[in-house]
């Protein structure tokens, strides 16, 4: 675990261990042991990046958030054996990959539940997509109806256990039917909504 720049920003360290506090996790100076679970440490960068630290402080911690983010999507693609990439359409996803320029269909982000979208590829080809969108279940209901069943969606146990706000924003995962089961890391599985103690969603 790394915070470039944290060293010399005692008000950003100060922010981060604060919030880390807050939710009964560890602070910074433990991380280093891999106790904590990732999603709380997550959290804690989220909350700190938008609680207001000096200015510079505030930049720090979003930058550190924001890589925090990004590092847990690439654990998620890793042990799925699929890697980030550039978007894509439902239909590609639905077709594994394959292309036929006359469909489009799902060709933005104009759909129900899209929101920090990421995209991901197996062996070059279209695997994954992953929502993390506010809301509640009834949107994901919405984004059932929109699929109408071309694309599976997977929510894992702790259906709130996403990287982007973990505990705020859902983790929901579309793969074409035949993709097979989703892997979720063990942090995913254990996280504990802080505020509430219980991993209901």
């Amino acid at each position: 675990f790394t915070m470039i720049g944290y060293k010399s920003h005692p008000d950003a360290i100060n922010a981060l261990n604060a919030k880390l506090a807050e939710f009964g996790a560890i602070n910074l100076r433990a991380l280093r042991s891999g106790v904590p679970n990732a999603l709380d440490v997550q959290r804690a960068k989220a909350d700190a990046a938008s609680a207001w630290p000096p200015r510079l402080a505030r930049r720090v911690a979003h930058d550190a958030w924001d890589r925090g983010w990004l590092s847990l999507l690439d654990q998620w693609g890793h042990q799925n054996d699929m890697r980030r990439a550039s978007g894509f359409s439902h239909a590609a996803l639905a077709r594994n990959g394959s292309r036929d320029r006359n469909d489009d269909w799902g060709d933005t982000l104009d759909w129900p539940a899209a929101d920090h979208v990421t995209y991901f590829r197996r062996q070059g080809r279209a695997a994954a997509v992953v929502t993390e969108p506010y809301g509640n279940l009834g949107q994901l209901d919405d984004l059932r109806r929109f699929l109408d069943s071309r694309l599976s969606v997977h929510l894992p146990p702790v259906k709130r256990a996403s990287f982007y706000i973990p505990g705020v924003t859902f983790f929901v995962v579309l793969t074409a039917p035949d993709f097979g089961p989703i892997k979720w890391l063990d942090d995913q599985q254990t996280f504990i909504q802080p505020w509430q103690g219980t991993r209901d969603a």
